[in-house]
């Protein structure tokens, strides 16, 4: 198995001098190879040295459990030759791995193809976000595997559909909707719903409305729709008919699928949370 740095070296460079987009679009197979070979050196090895460097580089710190993030390695390996830094689509790509769905992946290539091996650093901290929440499915994806005997199996093809199942639940429903909703039902009782358009006000009451550690992707994600102006679309819709209730909500989803990578059901959930929180599917639990 190559190692991820190399081919993630062999494809920045690539994409540094082949800038066309015929070029650009050829890079996807140095894209899937190096998800494969992240996804092997995570479930065999528990670290990637490609995975720690690009959490270094952009400043991204989350503690896990199942694999090492070793921020060290920045110094001691050569990473001159990697100039591109855009750490969302391989975290992504490689969850995306875990319930194999490699259409996935090149969905994920296609949309950032510009930017994944053209020297762009993600610092826009909405992004830091949503990258933590997807390293922290990383983890629990990892933790899965290992649980399921993944080094030890001899017979790795009759468990890979329940390790699949078991991904996808964790993958792609997690979201607590119910709780995220009645967090922001208390919230606009409390301050008002203008609060939702405060993005810093928001992140300091959603940790206090929504706490512990098996809620924090619920509320990095909640936080990333406020600070992305997700949420000031919907209120377009609170004093409006159904019709254009219905409209925002379209809009919305549209954002979230097509400019940020969600996947349809994960958007439908965090738009979800919202409607039942304005009252637009029945109320949440009191």
């Amino acid at each position: 198995m190559a190692d991820s740095i190399k081919i993630y070296e062999k494809a920045c460079k690539q994409g540094h001098y082949n800038t066309e987009d015929n070029a650009v679009f050829n890079l996807e197979r140095y894209y899937i190879s190096l998800i494969r070979a992240m996804f092997y050196e995570l479930v065999t090895d528990k670290s990637s040295d490609l995975l720690s460097i690009l959490c270094s580089v952009n400043d991204i710190h989350v503690e896990v459990i199942n694999f090492s993030i070793d921020c060290d390695i920045l110094y001691s390996r050569d990473i001159f030759n990697l100039n591109s830094y855009n750490l969302l689509p391989i975290v992504e790509g490689l969850n995306a791995a875990f319930t194999k769905d490699l259409d996935r992946c090149s969905r994920l290539y296609l949309k950032h193809r510009k930017d994944i091996f053209q020297g762009r650093v993600v610092e826009n901290n909405n992004f830091k976000l949503l990258i933590t929440a997807e390293l922290e499915k990383l983890d629990n994806n990892i933790g899965y595997i290992i649980s399921s005997g993944f080094q030890s199996s001899h017979d790795q093809k009759q468990q890979s559909e329940s390790i699949k199942k078991r991904a996808v639940s964790n993958g792609l429903r997690d979201l607590n909707v119910e709780t995220m909703s009645k967090a922001i039902k208390d919230i606009i009782s409390m301050f008002g719903i203008e609060i939702l358009t405060d993005s810093k006000r928001f992140q300091a009451l959603i940790k206090d409305f929504m706490f512990g550690d098996s809620l924090k992707i619920e509320q990095q994600i909640l936080i990333f729709v406020v600070n992305i102006g997700i949420v000031e679309i919907l209120l377009r819709g609170v004093e409006g008919s159904a019709t254009e209730r219905k409209r925002m909500v379209v809009l919305a989803n549209s954002i979230l699928i097509d400019q940020y990578g969600f996947m349809e059901s994960r958007s439908e959930s965090i738009l979800g949370a919202f409607a039942l929180a304005f009252g637009w599917l029945g109320s949440a639990n009191n």
